[in-house]
């Protein structure tokens, strides 16, 4: 019974923490964006950090508008 419970819970936690179709689309946007931007550093030791960078920056920006139109609370 204790696992039944556990697996229930599972599934529903997981169920809940899907992505959107808006949310999907906006990180796929982001990554495309990223991997343009450090199109040059492609190959060299450079690139994931300029990858990150970028990808923060996005996703700060995304943040921001959630905040200001969508009333959504900042992390």
């Amino acid at each position: 019974m204790k696992y039944l419970f556990l697996a229930i819970l599972a599934f529903a936690l997981t169920a809940c923490q899907t992505e959107t179709p808006m949310e999907w689309q906006l990180r796929k946007s982001f990554e495309q964006s990223s991997e343009r931007a450090c199109r040059d550093k492609k190959g060299t030791a450079h690139y994931s950090t300029c990858y990150q960078r970028n990808m923060h920056k996005y996703n700060k920006f995304w943040e921001d508008v959630q905040a200001r139109h969508l009333n959504v609370k900042k992390r």
